[in-house]
């Protein structure tokens, strides 16, 4: 699990230093009014989940994505990498939003209980919230972090792992 972890730690580190690609939008979205105030992630209302919405990516499309990882809808893919090791596959796919953060951590809990992962961690700041979760079997785990920038737009990393077939 400590392995899993620190993987999925150095994805996130070299997918947002990356921050190269093209970019695409998915269907549009109206635009969303600026975050609500800086809450813990424990007091985030719950807010219902909308569908999931492949985007087309740059690299790698996003429509190969395994059935656990959803991508908010409305979101602009700005990277998509696929990672492959030893014994796990997985990848990360990053993506900014208008919507608000609190909506779109809502979502990822949401997405995450419906395919069965348990989130096992949970941490905010003032402008980021990381979730990350896992199977009970410890087969799947997928993190997100969601980071604020000053003008409200939402960046989302998605880093996930499952083993190979």
């Amino acid at each position: 699990m400590a392995l899993r972890v620190s993987l999925l730690a150095a994805c996130v580190s070299v997918v947002l230093l990356a921050g190269c690609g093209g970019r695409e939008t998915a269907s549009e979205t109206p635009a969303a009014d600026p975050p609500a105030a800086e809450q813990p992630a424990s007091e985030v209302p719950a807010a219902p989940a909308p569908p999931p919405v492949p985007i087309p990516g740059f690299g790698a499309s996003v429509g190969d994505l395994p059935a656990f990882v959803e991508v908010f809808a409305g979101g602009t893919i700005v990277q998509n990498m696929k990672l492959n090791t030893e014994d796990q596959i997985g990848g990360s796919v990053v993506f900014t939003t208008t919507a608000p953060a609190v909506e779109v951590l809502a979502f990822y809990r949401a997405s995450f209980a419906r395919h069965g992962l348990e989130v096992k961690v949970e941490t905010a700041s003032a402008d980021v919230v990381q979730i990350s979760a896992e199977a009970a079997d410890k087969a799947r785990a997928i993190s997100a972090t969601i980071m604020v920038d000053a003008d409200a737009i939402v960046t989302v990393s998605l880093l996930h792992t499952q083993p190979k077939a």
